[in-house]
């Protein structure tokens, strides 16, 4: 076959390649190389104007801002940690040109989106009735000043649905001007036996008002229901340009789960996986959708990394429940007397109770009410935040770097000012697109750190629990918090602690003992006693708290104890004893029990505990927290029970609702291949501790930016051999087991006495 047909084509394609443009490579700055730790960069331009007053030699500090996007957030915990600022000043040496990082301060904007609230006075009501209809209207004074966007109305009612009109004016007898007609209030179910209820008593309007006056007039429906407003609240709310950011979220839909086997009514979901980068400060999600009338439960979850004990798998993080609807009225001038159903209006934003962490974010809308929406459209928004820095004479261009997860947070001189910086007026600066830093290359870190040690014989370790490692799988510095059921089984010291790879050999770790604080649902139990007893101390209650699944109770080292009672006042003497675990301790009169905290407990109704965010005092049921702390003997590093007594006196005994025991959960960070599977391996007998050179690294590892690491299941090591030490720390852990080895060293010592009786008795003469 002849390939000279093919070679004039060959030959074009070859001059169509070289005629098409190449993508444009970023231009490498001198800045790039001392930044290659940065994956990413931006450039920051100041207008022409503020340039020319800043190189007029003014010799007063000004500033400059720039609105940060909120992708521009990839650097962990806290938010903005991987951000560096780098002056480009022309006509420096090439040797300094581009190598002056700035000073910088990073604030979150919520205070540049303002909302005013007006709290309307009803003047009046008044209520017109005919044989087949009947409307109101109602009558609100906001005051002098008022300027609003939305209306909210209070309306207790259930089960209505109403149009309203809308007027507003100047002077209480007007005149008085439309603002809106037609506008669609209700609440109801949506469909018979459905499980969602909308409720629809605001009016959101397309423009700023204002006025001191708003009349508000019902249309007349056949065979009305009662409605009432009870009040009346007008809202603005103005933010700052660049404050707010929205951004559209595409998705992924994925196939639905099966119901719960919870029972025939067990809802089911169709699920949406938004594809968007990781730790966006998201507060509002809103659907948007072609059917024109719908109403679905719809939920935001979050599956985060696992730190907890029971596995590798965590149930996902409820972020936000809501309802959202959208009901199509029917013009007035179409049905003067429309039906329920006919009154429409919408409500298509679910705001967040908690903001997303770095996890995967699911949505998630309520199958049970008919098929998926129909050209269904997802957004994300929230409140933005701006980087402020000084300017010197001259100054214009700048470069922005991020996306370093291994850089941590600066630390300048200008936090000090923060309070005063942040008031001042400052200069707009215009950032650029998203570039690629030419010079970014990936150094491991610590890399003159080796990953393995010493063998160590894992025969003398009881546990072992598995690391999940979450990376991108290369070496790096990962972190991860112990769990309460690590704590109970380690050695006070924490000294039988190793971290081994598949060959045993164990990793240099460091351990920071302060590392985070965890609050432990307790088990509580009231304790029972006999008449006589309950004659002896009448009024005295004990309650027993304990922490641990089944039928033991962990021994943790407790800080405090936070007790919710759901009695608004009280004032009860009250002592906080520990039950040490068996075998530890001496006997004492309370029978080896030891005082921990002696006090008052007590509650009254004007403490700031005791009312709501508004002010308002709360109901007598609401539960109530009282913390009470304290420091353990020297001699006694655990605890496995607690025992509150509370001397009632008189008075009904308190109702203990719920108790949380407060520990230090401490932090581990070691040096890591992504790639490797390591195990932690604890609950060793007559184990030093181990002697890391790591440990003199112990400030770099715990600033660094660690990667996050959980812990699988608990199970028992394969690998370890009972010794006699073990036998004996068995034997004190329970009164039986030492009962049985007193009587087998008595008996022993008994043979060895009749041994040596008959060795000494001579023998008879024949």
């Amino acid at each position: 076959m002849s390939v000279r047909p093919a070679l004039p084509w060959l030959f074009r394609l070859v001059a169509l390649a070289l005629l098409l443009p190449l993508p444009a490579r970023a231009e490498r700055l001198p800045s790039d190389d001392t930044h290659s730790a940065f994956r990413l960069r931006r450039s920051v331009t100041l207008p022409a104007p503020a340039s020319s007053a800043a190189a007029s030699g003014s010799s007063s500090v000004t500033f400059a801002a720039i609105a940060l996007p909120p992708e521009v957030n990839r650097g962990g915990e806290p938010a903005f940690a991987d951000l560096r600022l780098c002056r480009l000043a022309p006509g420096q040496p090439e040797r300094r040109a581009g190598r002056e990082d700035v000073a910088y301060l990073v604030e979150e904007q919520r205070d540049a989106v303002a909302t005013a609230h007006y709290t309307g006075t009803l003047l009046d009501t008044r209520s017109e009735h005919h044989p087949f209809t009947d409307h109101n209207v109602w009558l609100v004074d906001f005051g002098r000043g008022a300027a609003y966007d939305r209306i909210d109305l209070d309306i207790p009612e259930r089960e209505f649905a109403r149009r309203i009109k809308l007027e507003i004016a100047e002077h209480k007898n007007g005149p008085f001007r439309l603002l809106q007609d037609d506008v669609g209030i209700f609440d109801k179910l949506w469909i018979r036996d459905s499980p969602h209820r909308i409720h629809h008593t605001h009016i959101q309007l397309d423009h700023l008002v204002r006025s001191r006056y708003l009349r508000i007039t019902s249309d007349p429906v056949r065979y009305p229901p009662r409605v009432t407003v009870v009040g009346v609240t007008a809202t603005r709310r103005e933010a700052v340009p660049g404050s707010i950011w929205s951004r559209p979220a595409p998705f992924e839909s994925l196939p639905s789960p099966e119901p719960a086997k919870r029972g025939r009514f067990a809802p089911t979901f169709f699920r949406y996986r938004l594809q968007l980068p990781p730790g966006l400060p998201i507060e509002h999600v809103t659907l948007r959708a072609a059917d024109p009338a719908f109403a679905r439960l719809v939920r935001v979850v979050e599956d985060r990394a696992s730190e907890s004990a029971a596995g590798s798998s965590a149930d996902p993080v409820l972020l936000g429940e809501g309802v959202l609807f959208r009901v199509i009225g029917t013009p007035r001038k179409n049905r003067p007397l429309a039906p329920e159903i006919e009154v429409g209006g919408e409500s298509l934003t679910l705001p967040l109770a908690k903001r997303p962490e770095h996890g995967v974010l699911y949505v998630e809308i309520d199958a049970s009410q008919g098929p998926p929406l129909a050209d269904l459209k997802i957004s994300v928004s929230g409140v933005g935040a701006r980087l402020l820095f000084p300017l010197l004479p001259g100054d214009r261009d700048f470069v922005l770097y991020y996306a370093a997860p291994t850089v941590r947070a600066p630390l300048y001189d200008l936090e000090t000012l923060r309070s005063d910086v942040t008031r001042l007026e400052v200069t707009r600066a215009e950032l650029g697109s998203e570039q690629q830093n030419p010079a970014y290359r990936v150094v491991p870190p610590l890399s003159f750190v080796r990953a393995a040690g010493a063998p160590v014989d894992v025969s003398l370790f009881r546990l072992q629990r598995p690391l999940q490692l979450t990376g991108d799988g290369k070496p790096d510095i990962y972190a991860a918090n112990l769990a309460a059921e690590d704590l109970a089984a380690l050695s006070p010291g924490l000294g039988d602690l190793r971290i081994v790879d598949p060959e045993d050999q164990q990793i240099p770790y460091v351990l920071d003992r302060s590392g985070s604080e965890a609050r432990l649902l307790l088990t509580v139990t009231s304790s029972t006693t006999s008449g006589a007893e309950r004659g002896r101390s009448a009024g005295l209650a004990s309650l027993f708290l304990s922490y641990g699944s089944g039928s033991g109770s962990l021994a943790l080292p407790y800080e405090a104890v936070d007790f919710e009672f759901a009695e608004a006042f009280f004032s009860r003497p009250a002592r906080l004893l520990a039950i040490p675990p068996a075998g530890i301790g001496a006997v004492q009169p309370q029978g080896g029990e030891r005082l921990l905290w002696s006090g008052t407990l007590s509650h009254k109704p004007d403490e700031g505990s005791s009312e709501n965010g508004d002010g308002r005092e709360a109901a007598p049921t609401s539960p109530h927290v009282l913390r009470v702390a304290f420091q353990l003997p020297s001699d006694l590093a655990r605890v496995a029970t607690l025992r509150l007594e509370i001397d009632n006196g008189d008075n009904p005994a308190l109702t203990l609702r719920q108790a949380s025991g407060l520990v230090t959960l401490p932090r581990l960070a070691a040096k890591l291949d992504g790639s490797t599977r390591y195990r932690m391996l604890f609950s060793a007998i007559a184990v030093d501790p181990p002697r890391y050179d790591i440990e003199t690294l112990r400030r770099e590892l715990f600033d660094y930016a660690a990667v996050r690491a959980g812990f699988g299941p608990v199970s028992a090591n394969p690998q370890y051999r009972t010794r006699a030490a073990d036998l004996l720390q068995d034997a004190s852990s329970t009164r039986a087991t030492m009962i049985l080895w007193t009587v087998l060293v008595v008996a022993m010592l008994a043979l060895i006495g009749l041994t040596l009786r008959l060795l000494r008795t001579p023998p008879e003469s024949t």
